[in-house]
């Protein structure tokens, strides 16, 4: 097996892949991110802060699921892989940190997290892609489009302030859950 080829997950029957330590680990910047969350709207009890932090949960949760979904395509032991899980690792704990004030003055940090998330896992996938399947690459190529899309939004909302961020962030999450599919 060539280097290339180990990259990717071995793919038999139905079967599940085993889950191992680095993508373990990784859940759990997600469970601080939870953590985050729940504190934040222990800090903030009214439904503007009910709302802010079910936004950021669908935000956070969105991401992580997409993550976990790529990783199902790659092969957890190689080196490149585990790389760019402790580099997600990283940019989620930043993400996560800057959550309780994603609204406010660290609404730039928690969006370049987000979209560096989205962005470098999903294009080391069509990388990781490039000698598999076309119509799998192609799956990947065209979510990278969507998440271009959405990542300028993201960004851009962090310049503005109150409903008009929530309406460019609205518009950036609804493209991230209804883009791909």
């Amino acid at each position: 097996m060539t280097d290339q080829a180990s990259i990717l997950r071995a793919r038999q029957g139905e079967g599940h892949a085993r889950v191992g330590f680095i993508e373990l680990f990784f859940d759990l910047v997600f469970v601080f991110a939870i953590t985050r969350l729940s504190h934040s709207l222990l800090a903030h009890p009214t439904l503007e802060g009910a709302a802010e932090t079910l936004f950021l949960l669908l935000a956070v949760w969105i991401v992580w699921m997409w993550t976990t979904w790529a990783a199902n395509w790659l092969y957890a032991p190689h080196a490149a892989v585990r790389i760019l899980m402790l580099v997600l690792m990283g940019a989620g704990l930043v993400m996560s940190a800057a959550i309780p004030d994603a609204f406010g003055g660290r609404g730039l940090v928690f969006a370049l997290a987000y979209v560096f998330m989205h962005n470098l896992r999903n294009a080391f996938t069509v990388w990781a892609l490039r000698k598999g399947a076309a119509n799998e690459r192609r799956n990947f190529q065209r979510i990278q489009a969507w998440l271009a899309l959405s990542g300028v939004l993201w960004i851009a909302g962090a310049f503005v302030d109150g409903e008009a961020r929530w309406a460019i962030w609205s518009l950036a999450l609804l493209t991230d859950f209804a883009g791909p599919w």
